[in-house]
C-alpha cells in the first residue's frame, strides 16, 4: 500500500513520483471520490476510486486488505498527507499487522507549511488535529501547551475561529503570538499574525472563510507548584529578593513563564 501526498490547494504542488505511483497502482482509496476525481482528471489518471473516510473506514479497511491480496493500493486524502488527521493511521497499522508493506510518497502538508510560515523559533511543536468542541478536551490541550513550553498548532473551522481564540484568551489569560493561516497555496492565501490579547480587535476573523490552520507561539513553561522549582522561588522571596527579579531569572535560565510566576509569588 502506498500513502501518497496530494496538493493542499494548488494542483501544481504534486511530485513526479506521486503521479507515477498513482498511475501504477490498481486501486485508489480516497477521502471524497468527487474531490479526488478532479485531481486525477487534471493529470489524466484513470483508476478505480473507492471512498475511505471517518464514516466508512472500518468497512473499507476490509476491502483494502482483500485487494492487497492480489494488487497494489494507493491511499490519498482530499488534501495533503494521509494519516495526519484522518483514519489513514488506522489503516496503516492494520495493513502492517497483516504483513503487507506500507510505503510513503511524501507530499504537501498544511501542517509543515504552516510551521515554516510561522517564523516561530525551532522548538517542540504540539499538534492537536482539529480543535475539539468539548470544553474538557480543549482544556487538556491548552494545559499541555502551557506546561510544555512548546508551540501549539491545530486545525479549526472558519466559523469557529474567532470564538475559539476568544475562549482561549478568556479562560487561560495567556498572550502568545498567534498566526492564522488561511487558504495556504491557494489564490487567497493569507497569514494573519497578532497577540492573543488583541483578539477583540480582530472582529474580521468572525467572517473569515476558507481552510484554516492556527499556531500559538510558546509562552515558556509553568512551574508545578508542588515541585522543588517553585519552592526555590518562594525561598528566594523569603530572602528578600524581589518577585519581579526572581521571575526574570527563572524565565531566562529555566524557561518558566515570567508573568505567571510573578503573579503567583505576589499571592503566596
Amino acid at each position: 500500500m502506498y500513502l501518497i501526498g496530494t496538493p493542499i490547494g494548488n494542483l501544481g504542488d504534486i511530485t513526479y513520483r506521486a503521479i507515477e505511483v498513482l498511475n501504477s497502482v490498481e486501486s485508489i482509496f480516497c477521502e471524497d471520490t468527487r474531490v479526488s476525481l478532479k485531481l486525477l482528471k487534471h493529470y489524466n489518471i484513470r483508476k478505480p476510486l473507492f471512498s475511505f473516510n471517518s464514516h466508512n473506514f472500518l468497512k473499507q479497511s476490509e476491502l483494502v486488505l482483500k485487494k492487497l491480496e492480489n494488487e497494489s493500493v494507493g491511499l490519498i486524502t482530499d488534501a495533503g498527507m494521509p494519516g495526519i488527521s484522518d483514519p489513514g493511521s488506522f489503516l496503516v497499522d492494520l495493513v502492517r499487522k497483516n504483513n503487507y508493506e506500507v510505503l510513503v510518497i511524501p507530499g504537501p502538508s498544511s501542517l509543515t507549511a504552516s510551521i515554516a510560515l510561522s517564523g516561530f523559533k525551532p522548538n517542540l511543536w504540539l499538534f492537536s488535529g482539529f480543535f475539539p468542541k468539548d470544553k474538557s478536551k480543549r482544556k487538556e490541550i491548552i494545559n499541555a501547551y502551557t506546561y510544555s513550553g512548546g508551540h501549539l498548532i491545530f486545525f479549526e473551522s472558519a466559523k469557529r475561529l474567532f470564538d475559539t481564540l476568544f475562549w482561549i484568551k478568556n479562560n487561560f489569560k495567556i498572550n502568545p503570538r498567534v498566526c492564522v493561516f488561511r487558504e495556504i497555496t491557494k489564490v487567497y492565501e493569507e497569514v494573519i499574525s497578532f497577540e492573543l490579547f488583541s483578539i477583540e480587535e480582530k472582529s474580521e476573523l468572525s467572517n473569515i472563510k476558507g481552510e484554516i490552520v492556527v499556531a500559538l507561539e510558546s509562552i515558556g513553561t509553568f512551574i508545578d507548584k508542588e515541585k522543588g522549582s517553585y519552592q526555590l522561588a518562594l525561598e528566594l522571596k523569603k530572602l528578600g529578593i524581589e518577585p519581579s527579579r526572581i521571575a526574570r531569572l527563572f524565565s531566562k535560565y529555566l524557561g518558566v513563564n515570567k508573568n505567571w510566576l510573578y503573579k503567583q509569588l505576589l499571592q503566596d
